[in-house]
């Protein structure tokens, strides 16, 4: 038996950030103020520019000294399709685990994870997320084509989601 056809439905991506503050407090007070961003990046669907075609998420455990790779070339839709992601428009990587010290670290050969700001995720909830439009944050080919996660110490879970076309 076949997986059954996944199709995407308005793709979309929303970051939000929203903290309160005190000015002039020199403790803990009631905020006075809000600062907030909140972006929503949405795509249409389709295999060019400003488009989505395909989504993936791994749910992984990753142990300390053993690192986990995610191969953008060998993910499955929630359909258990095959997913040939071309460019990638989105990438989220959540550490959902609750054991203290078991932070992740993230490298790859992937260009939005290959570079020098290597972020560190908490357990907890401990989030790292890059979106982009209208282009790429990068093309799926040769040896770019690999997320690396390496927790530091003990085990904890990673959620990853792919968005690309």
């Amino acid at each position: 038996m076949s997986a059954p056809a996944v199709v995407l439905v308005a793709p979309s991506f929303t970051a939000l950030l929203s903290t309160g503050y005190t000015i002039g407090a020199t403790g803990p007070q009631p905020a006075t103020g809000t600062a907030t961003l909140a972006e929503k990046v949405t795509w249409g669907i389709g295999s060019t520019e400003n488009n989505a075609q395909f989504e993936a998420i791994e749910t992984l455990t990753i142990v300390s000294g053993t690192p986990q790779t995610v191969d953008l070339t060998a993910m499955t839709d929630a359909g258990g399709n095959a997913v040939t992601f071309n460019d990638i428009a989105a990438i989220v990587i959540v550490n959902t685990g609750t054991t203290t010290g078991a932070n992740i670290s993230i490298s790859g050969t992937h260009p939005a994870v290959a570079g020098t700001f290597i972020p560190v995720l908490t357990p907890g909830g401990g989030t790292f997320a890059v979106a982009d439009p209208t282009s790429s944050l990068g093309v799926v080919s040769g040896t770019s084509n690999q997320i690396t996660l390496t927790c530091a110490s003990g085990s904890t879970t990673v959620t990853v989601a792919v968005i690309g076309r």
